[in-house]
């Protein structure tokens, strides 16, 4: 085991340093304090994504743990949700159950939960009542919103079908949102791509791409949060590479004002396959702290033109086997362990909007 997991050491760091533009997965300075909340004086609104690992997945019957069922993790995910504190929280791999779970348990804290099924482009609540009807319809993941009505007004919610790959289909769900406190119109997108064909993520990238540059071209502020399922060993650097190519896109982490918190966004692996993925990997930092390496990331992305960044951050929604409580913050857990609330990380962005010119 340990020849193994320094083998998938050495070729992590061998990737890192071949590449000098190297972005996807890249090694980057991060502060083990939390970010600052946003200012509301000057405006500042917090938006974030979170990929929750579908319940179709986590209560399958060949998982033998049950820590991970989403009876045992849904007070997980929803805690720090309310410890983040999001105006905006963009979600994939959540279907029915978990939406209503999340609806009541996020309620008393002013949030709503809006969203389309990838498989029938129906709304949460159009499958509620279709439900509520007696009717019996597969209606695959949601991906959406989480946001706070006493901020943000939803105005309009579109969603974009994507390219099908060999088995799922995926979707863009986009939010118009207004933001109350300084009047200003915001577009989110969250987004669920593929992760078995590479020519469906080829061609979902294409299409938010062609998406944000119809946004910036009509003068709309706008924020891209999604799972897009790259990874460094299949071509993942290479679609993330497309996007930074354009002068008009900002990733969350760079040029933020104070940085990014937190360990880098990492995909820790299924959480029940050891057999199949191997172990996440701690590496070091450039400043010696440790971070999991892995084979995903989920990234957001922002205009530069319209937004300004104030700070980038990454949470792990890790918990306590003993306590099945979320670890504070900071904590380091206990990787062979792997304690996590999802399969992958939570991210998010503080921003403000420039002043027009």
């Amino acid at each position: 085991m340990i020849k193994h997991l320094a083998i998938i050491l050495c070729c992590l760091i061998a990737q890192v340093s071949l590449n000098a533009e190297y972005r996807l997965h890249r090694i980057e300075d991060w502060n083990l304090s939390s970010p600052p909340k946003p200012n509301l004086a000057n405006g500042e609104f917090k938006v974030a994504f979170w990929n929750f690992l579908d319940q179709f997945a986590s209560d399958k019957a060949t998982n033998p743990h049950q820590k991970y069922y989403w009876k045992n993790r849904a007070h997980l995910v929803t805690n720090l949700i309310l410890r983040d504190d999001p105006d905006i929280l963009g979600f994939c791999e959540c279907n029915l159950i978990q939406a209503d779970d999340l609806s009541r348990d996020l309620d008393h804290a002013g949030y709503a939960v809006v969203g389309f099924s990838s498989s029938t482009l129906l709304t949460i609540d159009e499958v509620r009542a279709q439900f509520a009807a007696g009717n019996e319809i597969w209606y695959s993941e949601f991906v959406g919103f989480i946001y706070r009505k006493e901020r943000m007004e939803l105005i309009d919610m579109r969603v974009h079908p994507l390219p099908k790959g060999f088995k799922h289909h995926r979707i863009i769900t986009e939010g118009c949102f207004k933001d109350k406190l300084t009047g200003k119109q915001l577009t989110v997108l969250a987004s669920h791509f593929d992760h078995l064909s590479t020519e469906s993520i080829e061609g979902s990238g294409k299409l938010e791409i062609d998406r944000l540059r119809a946004l910036e071209g009509s003068n709309i502020p706008w924020i891209s949060v999604g799972d897009r399922n790259w990874s460094f060993n299949e071509q993942g650097e290479l679609f993330a590479q497309e996007y930074a190519q354009w002068d008009f896109i900002r990733e969350f982490r760079d040029d933020t004002r104070l940085g990014h918190f937190g360990p880098s966004g990492t995909f820790p692996g299924h959480l029940w396959l050891e057999a199949i993925q191997p172990m996440p990997v701690l590496i070091q930092d450039s400043n010696g702290h440790p971070m999991i390496a892995a084979s995903t990331i989920d990234v957001g992305y922002s205009s530069k033109k319209h937004l300004s960044t104030l700070a980038s951050y990454t949470l792990t929604g890790e918990f306590s086997p003993d306590t099945c409580q979320l670890l504070v913050e900071g904590a380091i857990g206990n990787l062979v362990e792997r304690n996590f609330a999802s399969d992958h990380f939570y991210i998010g962005g503080i921003f403000r909007f420039t002043e027009s010119k």
